[in-house]
């Protein structure tokens, strides 16, 4: 079978990816795009294939990120599903085995 040269990935999976690769464990994120809109002369063919400038409306995407949402929405990922916080590596000790959200958890609880 021959290798693909692309490879295109939907918006929750590049949402799961950003995830995982900024080590979140936790909350709701969706996919942000940041655009520039500029403006400008352009050729463009007419009809008559004649070339001739055109004012031109233009749209780039200038950085994509992921940012945190209050409510889930059809867009968002939970960071705890996608990327779960790994098992504490000092079980029973000083933390008492708990992850950095559940010792959170506990101390606004009791707070």
């Amino acid at each position: 079978m021959a290798e693909t040269d692309q490879k295109m990935l939907t918006i929750r999976e590049l949402t799961e990816l950003l995830i995982k690769h900024n080590n979140i464990h936790n909350g709701l994120w969706f996919v942000s795009l940041e655009f520039a809109f500029t403006a400008g002369n352009v050729p463009i063919a007419d009809s008559d294939g004649n070339i001739a400038l055109r004012p031109t409306g233009m749209v780039s995407v200038q950085r994509i990120g992921i940012q945190r949402s209050d409510l889930p929405f059809p867009l968002t990922v939970n960071a705890a599903e996608t990327n779960p916080e790994p098992p504490s590596s000092d079980p029973g000790g000083r933390t008492g085995g708990k992850s950095t959200a559940q010792r959170e958890s506990k101390n606004k609880a009791t707070a």
